[in-house]
């Protein structure tokens, strides 16, 4: 997940603005540069330049926030696990109309659904955990940046119901339905084992969504596809 984020609505669309502005001046050098050389191939040009692009920084900062929390003893966690009692100077559900002291919008209720921890000193077996689990949840994440990338090369050089697309279909969608899982299943033990730690965890648990599925289940759906497209090519070519 990409956030940004400022002090004021100014800053934060200044911030992305300026993440706007640096995929457009990619794609903008892309195009430029087909043009000058005559390619008819602009949109897959442009489009394996971004996907690439946003693949390998994808890949840098993953493999930099892994390291980093392996070393780095301190961790934030955002968990339901840990209640805080936010309620109590405002209980939700007392309010009635005539409290109010003027005709502008008031508070009626606050909850706290999560809790941000920050926990100092955490262990190398809970920090490893943490890692694991964010790392594998940002390989499910990039896999269809990379399998994008794979797709438009293969398709410019005319190659595109080759086998090299056909077997990254499938193995995209290995990885994502492993990955994505793994991620949401091991992140949780992390939280449990840090939280421990400090005497704050309630219980594990563990949230499982469908996108890995989904995601898996489109790749292996187009595999097939490009599977009976390489068939129907070749009986084509033998027909010629």
């Amino acid at each position: 997940m990409i956030s940004v984020g400022g002090s004021s609505i100014g800053e934060t669309l200044g911030f992305l603005a300026l993440a706007i502005l640096f995929v457009a001046a990619i794609a903008f050098w892309v195009i430029a540069r087909g043009r000058r050389r005559g390619s008819t191939t602009i949109a897959l040009d442009t489009t394996l330049t971004l996907s690439s692009w946003l693949t390998g920084l994808g890949a840098l900062f993953a493999i930099i926030r892994f390291g980093a929390a392996l070393v780095n003893e301190r961790t934030v966690i955002t968990t339901s696990q840990v209640a805080l009692d936010a309620a109590n100077a405002l209980p939700c559900g007392h309010y009635v109309e005539g409290d109010r002291a003027d005709s502008g919008p008031w508070v009626d209720c606050i909850a706290s659904a999560t809790t941000r921890v920050s926990i100092d000193g955490v262990d190398l077996g809970a920090r490893t955990l943490l890692a694991v689990g964010e790392l594998l949840t940002t390989i499910a994440v990039l896999i269809p940046f990379a399998l994008v990338a794979v797709v438009c090369f293969e398709t410019v050089r005319g190659r595109t119901f080759g086998r090299t697309v056909i077997r990254s279909l499938w193995t995209a969608a290995g990885i994502i339905l492993a990955a994505g899982t793994l991620g949401s299943i091991v992140s949780p033990f992390g939280e449990y084992l840090a939280l421990s730690s400090v005497e704050l965890a309630q219980s594990v648990q563990v949230s499982l969504t469908l996108l890995p599925l989904g995601g898996a289940l489109l790749c292996a759906a187009f595999a097939a596809i490009f599977r009976h497209g390489s068939r129907l090519q070749r009986d084509t070519e033998g027909l010629v």
